[in-house]
């Protein structure tokens, strides 16, 4: 039992100050809260139009952001109103044939990093498996 303990200990020891570190640098949406934060960009003015939940982002400015529809984003936009939306490459698409105007405020390469898998983990191929993130400015 002590030597399992101590195996045990050791391994957590290392992946905790090796491996979990440079894996979340690849979480991007910790990189686009840091933006938000160091840029003072308005909390309340950010939405969400994305195909998964970004939920680091929203822990790291604090907030949980809100997931309003593409009309609900596109009525916005017609009455004037600024606002940021955080998306992915889904989303992005749909948004783009929109009529809505936006301006790319800041991209992010980003990995799901609960979803860990070979392709990730093999640093030639790792490139391919990486998605991205974009925060967009409204008007």
């Amino acid at each position: 039992v002590f030597i399992t303990v101590i195996t045990v200990g050791i391994v957590n020891f290392i992946l905790n100050t090796n491996f979990f570190p440079k894996v979340l640098s690849y979480q991007g949406s910790i990189g686009l809260a840091d933006h938000v934060n160091r840029e003072n960009i308005a909390k309340e003015k950010i939405n969400a139009y994305v195909s998964r939940s970004y939920f680091a982002f929203d822990f790291y400015i604090q907030k949980d952001v809100p997931e309003p529809g593409i009309d609900v984003l596109r009525q916005r936009a017609s009455n004037n109103e600024s606002f940021y939306i955080l998306t992915d490459k889904e989303k992005l698409a749909e948004l783009t044939a929109t009529s809505i105007p936006m301006q790319t405020v800041i991209a992010v390469s980003h990995f799901h990093v609960s979803t860990l898998n070979i392709k990730f983990l093999n640093p030639a191929t790792r490139a391919s498996s990486l998605d991205s993130l974009w925060l967009m400015k409204v008007n």
